[in-house]
């Protein structure tokens, strides 16, 4: 499957101070293995993208807030 990197150099040129994310194209079957051990996808609707995450995982919840930058409260 194509997979598309952001590199550690170029993401502190474009600002971003967080871990360096890898992006690639997934299918249905990886984005439910992803949610189910606790992690975050990102992915297309037809106006923005969405977060998917595992409402019930307590630090799932906590990854999208983070990614949000949103406070807890």
């Amino acid at each position: 499957m194509p997979e598309v990197r952001l590199e550690k150099s170029q993401a502190q040129e474009k600002g971003v101070q967080k871990e360096v994310i890898a992006m690639k194209f997934i299918t249905w079957d990886d984005a439910v293995s992803i949610i189910r051990s606790g992690g975050v996808v990102i992915y297309p609707t037809e106006t923005c993208f969405g977060l998917g995450a595992d409402a019930t995982n307590e630090k799932a919840v906590e990854r999208v807030f983070e990614l949000k930058k949103r406070p807890k409260s």
